[in-house]
């Protein structure tokens, strides 16, 4: 087990990783005696990342309004994220910026006004410190209504 943050009711989120698996996150999580074993209340997938050069966007597929996305930051940045239709045009573009580097950073996207099908999103890195933007390799991203 990582470290874990305790809340006001005595539960933890706690993440964990085994060789197989990706990185997961479990909220609120009973701690118990020494030596046996946790009892969990809720388990959730938190950021299915598969490396630091790849973003994640969780639901995926999403099923609700909000639409989070998960991506590494080497380098103070802020960042552009454009999500494409099938058809290659731009649907939305979410701009965040000062983003901390050397971690994972989220940003939540409220996708109620987007119709149901497939779409593709690219997130883009532009370093504070730099000109060079970065750009992560293209993801794809459901919609179910």
């Amino acid at each position: 087990m990582f470290p874990r943050h305790t809340n006001e009711d005595g539960l933890y989120t706690a993440r964990f990783e085994k060789a197989s698996y990706l990185p997961v996150w479990l909220r609120n999580v009973q701690p118990s005696a020494a030596g046996a074993p946790a009892v969990v209340k809720k388990a959730v997938i938190y950021a299915p990342i598969a490396g630091k050069s790849e973003p994640a966007a969780y639901p995926n597929p999403a099923r609700g309004n909000i639409v989070t996305f998960v991506y590494y930051v080497e380098r103070d940045s802020d960042v552009v994220i454009s999500v494409y239709n099938a058809n290659g045009e731009k649907s939305a573009e979410i701009s965040e910026s000062g983003k901390n580097g050397g971690s994972y950073n989220e940003t939540r996207w409220n996708a109620s006004g987007m119709a149901q099908g497939i779409y593709l999103y690219v997130v883009k890195l532009k370093p504070l410190n730099s000109g060079a933007e970065i750009t992560l390799p293209v993801k794809k991203l459901s919609i179910i209504r």
